[in-house]
């Protein structure tokens, strides 16, 4: 039996990490968006206020 020992690039595992840090910041804005008070909400421009 043949077993050889391939190894992702490391292109491969550059994208892997900067998507996983990409997902990272999506969760925190997410977080921060849905666990955010009235009053930081009412500090916000009336443009960006929800």
């Amino acid at each position: 039996m043949n077993s050889s020992n391939i190894k992702p690039s490391t292109r491969y595992w550059l994208v892997v990490i900067l998507s996983l840090l990409w997902y990272a910041v999506g969760v925190f804005n997410y977080l921060a968006q849905a666990y955010m008070t009235d009053e930081t909400l009412i500090s916000f421009p009336d443009e960006v206020q929800l």
